[in-house]
């Protein structure tokens, strides 16, 4: 019965949960697959202080691993059926369906803040989930032109926006302490790997189509889009949508990565003797520096300044990782950036 095969798989350690998202299992039994699948999400639900929703699985479209409902009530996450089944080559594995159910619940979980007005969330993080709702692009339909070639432009607007943003890191976060608590398969490793990339692809390319005009414009034409929602919004239905401070950056992942992020990643290049000839190093050094800097914005106290994460970089596990030395820094480094 398929109560008694959720009401085993509610008895599993964490550590038994995540040990069944292996090749050699995942397939095996559709019915134990769904039950292993909801209670993952039940309990990152209760990690993270929401509801849990409910887990379905759908024919969705090729190259959508999952859609998080949450207009629907009740709320629910739904996977592609395609996790149901073996392939041959696996186009979606159980480290993609341990990913996914982790992103779409961190959509999940951005929602409630904003539906309760969670107040242990910063006010900062909770004005940008507020902005990236109302102004929210998938991809595919009201493009911002700035002068970038449209499909670049599409997929950055969408990847960079905070709702997206930190719903891969927050995935990518977890899977990371997923492996190092039960020590995964290979394919596991490998779903990582490719996460960690295609975060280095959409921090690359923000550096290099995002100068400062480009980005200042995108900026200005979302806070336009932004106050003619609230003010169609409150038209129609009367609700009044936070006004946004002075100086709000609804793209704050853009500033931080061309403002901050950029200048200490080539400031550390130019300073570390044969940094520059390992890729995969100059990959984990960006990766690093963009972490941090991800982690202080989600606490609320997002830096302002590159000598602020310099600081922080010579102080942690990086300066030893990367052979890092406090050299002196352009004095211009300790000056607000405003805008």
């Amino acid at each position: 019965m398929i109560s008694d095969v959720f009401e085993k798989i509610r008895q599993m350690s964490d550590r038994e949960l995540y040990s069944f998202f292996r090749e050699d299992q995942f397939y095996d039994d559709p019915e134990t697959t769904r039950a292993v699948c909801q209670e993952l999400e039940n309990r990152e639900a209760a990690r993270m202080g929401r509801k849990p929703v409910i887990i379905d699985f759908d024919e969705l479209p090729s190259g959508i691993a999952g859609i998080a409902c949450n207009s629907e009530k009740p709320k629910r996450i739904v996977l592609n059926s395609a996790y149901l089944r073996k392939s041959f080559p696996q186009i979606l594995t159980p480290g993609d369906a341990v990913n996914t159910i982790f992103h779409e619940g961190r959509h999940i979980w951005q929602h409630y803040v904003l539906e309760t007005d969670d107040q242990r969330v910063p006010l900062s993080v909770r004005l940008l989930l507020r902005a990236d709702t109302i102004c929210y692009t998938n991809g595919r339909a009201g493009v911002i032109d700035i002068g970038i070639p449209q499909e670049e432009q599409a997929i950055l607007e969408y990847a960079l926006q905070e709702n997206e943003m930190d719903a891969r890191f927050y995935a990518l976060k977890r899977m990371v302490e997923v492996q190092t608590l039960v020590g995964m398969d290979e394919a596991f490793l490998v779903d990582i790997e490719r996460a960690k990339i295609t975060e280095l692809s959409h921090i690359r390319k923000a550096m290099a189509f995002f100068d400062e005009d480009k980005y200042q414009l995108l900026e200005k034409k979302r806070l336009e889009v932004y106050k003619a929602r609230a003010k169609e919004r409150y038209l129609l239905t009367g609700e009044r949508l936070p006004e946004l401070p002075k100086n709000f950056r609804c793209y704050q992942n853009i500033w931080m990565i061309h403002y901050v992020i950029s200048p200490v990643y080539e400031f550390f290049l130019d300073n570390v003797e044969d940094l520059r000839k390992d890729i995969m190093n100059m990959g984990n050094l960006l990766l690093g520096l963009y972490t941090i800097a991800r982690e202080r914005a989600a606490e609320g106290r997002p830096l302002e300044t590159p000598a602020e994460l310099v600081d922080i970089v010579i102080h942690s596990e990086l300066c030893k990782d990367f052979s890092l030395k406090q050299e002196a820094i352009p004095k211009e480094w300790a000056k607000p950036i405003g805008m």
